[in-house]
């Protein structure tokens, strides 16, 4: 987006009366005039066009720069930064874009009732206790995984936005193609990867590495060969993960989407040199689906969007 642009949305955006985090379906109705007005680029139109009718195989990825968000950026509370933010947060911009991105490209957004109060935006903050740990509220790296990769409802995609990043610090989310991985697989390797011979931690007691359709089941650090075969025929596979991996440093700003089914992504560091910085670090994730309707059986009672906990959700 140019300049202009990024304002003139940006204007439209905290325009909007709706509060996301009190009234998201009447939020989402205020985005969804903004999406259908001339306010909105023509060219991120053409841009989500254009991906719609890319193969998300071949393109698990996509950047857009220059993306409109607050102006204001509270710092949160380490102990409860949700709560933090309901209470510090008075405009919604980069809801609103992510909002809008979503009704552009018919992925509406899901919650879920056992995170972050069943919000649709999440923050990728860090939280006391949990700074030295594998989530997405950790200080410090995040192996290569999909996002609820075990869960009853697995997110499409996955969409974040830059709010206070970058600067002095060197923070990478980096990605691997299913597709490029395992396309660079020998036949023996790729072989062993497709059979039952691997565990992963909460997932089915047995499960391959590979299967059709470019799918990639592997948690880095967790998964675990179930014989000296399988355990080397995983080393090869994440050692191709770390070849083929590409990195973006997310900036204030940067848009990014990501195939939660035909990528992994991890999070690396590379200089470090303002502490304080990095423990303030803030992007907001939605989590998306092609469609809701396959989904519905498993949302909560009135609220068609958000998926109830369930016996066997690993998240309660």
């Amino acid at each position: 987006m140019d300049d202009q642009e990024r304002d003139n949305l940006a204007d439209s955006l905290e325009a909007a009366k709706a509060n996301p985090y009190r009234g998201y379906e009447d939020f989402c109705l205020e985005i969804r005039k903004i999406a259908q007005s001339t306010v909105t680029p023509t060219a991120l139109r053409e841009y989500v066009a254009r991906r719609r009718t890319q193969s998300a195989a071949d393109n698990p990825i996509g950047l857009i720069k220059n993306t409109p968000i607050d102006s204001s950026l509270p710092v949160f509370d380490h102990e409860e930064p949700v709560l933090s933010k309901h209470a510090l947060k008075r405009t919604f911009v980069a809801e609103g874009f992510l909002t809008l991105y979503a009704e552009l490209a018919g992925t509406p957004g899901i919650s879920y009732e056992n995170a972050n109060d069943g919000d649709v935006f999440h923050d990728i903050y860090p939280i006391l206790g949990l700074e030295n740990g594998l989530s997405q509220k950790t200080l410090g790296p995040i192996p290569f995984h999909r996002d609820l990769a075990n869960h009853f409802v697995r997110p499409d995609y996955l969409y974040m936005l830059g709010m206070r990043s970058g600067g002095a610090n060197a923070v990478y989310t980096t990605f691997a193609s299913n597709k490029e991985v395992i396309a660079r697989l020998d036949a023996t390797t790729l072989a062993v990867a497709r059979q039952a011979r691997f565990q992963t931690p909460l997932e089915p007691p047995v499960h391959s590495l590979v299967s059709a359709a470019w799918g990639l089941r592997i948690s880095e650090n967790r998964t675990e060969g179930l014989d000296t075969e399988a355990e080397r025929v995983l080393h090869d596979v994440l050692d191709t993960i770390h070849a083929v991996k590409r990195g973006i440093d997310i900036q204030p700003g940067d848009f990014v989407i990501v195939c939660n089914n035909y990528c992994v992504h991890n999070r690396e560091f590379g200089e470090v040199a303002d502490l304080g910085q990095l423990a303030t670090r803030w992007l907001i994730k939605t989590m998306n689906v092609g469609s809701r309707a396959s989904h519905s059986s498993h949302f909560v009672d009135g609220v068609p969007y958000m998926v109830r906990s369930e016996p066997g959700d690993a998240r309660a």
